[in-house]
């Protein structure tokens, strides 16, 4: 299956779009997508199977995607209020909780937001090396 299979390809919105997924025992355990536009990296899905939540796996699908990005380029990611472990992942990676918003008449989200530079910093000094996924 490539990105331009009807099923997988209709996850990104252009060809600045990026999905990576970790998969492990033929079960997807990790996925990430997110866009690169000019100077905004935006970061719309980052999911972690709970069994292997504080593993690396998010750390090491969030230097995926910040790889080969300029350093000055700013992240913005949308966080649900009610996660909190989504919420305190993400401050460890630098980025700031930015404003709230309500989206579509979803949950109340935040947003927020860092420098690729300080993620690369971040994951530098916290990275987990994660066996067997």
């Amino acid at each position: 299956m490539s990105m331009d299979d009807q099923d997988v390809g209709g996850v990104l919105p252009s060809e600045e779009g990026k999905v990576g997924v970790v998969i492990s025992h033929d079960r997807i355990i990790g996925i990430i997508a997110g866009i690169h536009r000019g100077k905004m990296l935006y970061v719309w899905g980052l999911y972690v199977a709970t069994r292997v939540q504080r593993t690396g796996i998010g750390a090491a699908l969030m230097a995926w995607i910040v790889d080969g990005i300029d350093d000055d380029v700013r992240v913005l990611v949308s966080v649900e209020e009610t996660s909190s472990n989504a919420a305190a992942f993400y401050a460890s990676l630098g980025l700031q909780r930015m404003k709230e918003r309500l989206v579509d008449g979803a949950p109340t989200q935040f947003e927020m937001k860092g420098i690729v530079n300080t993620v690369r910093t971040c994951l530098a000094q916290s990275w987990v090396q994660t066996e067997g996924f």
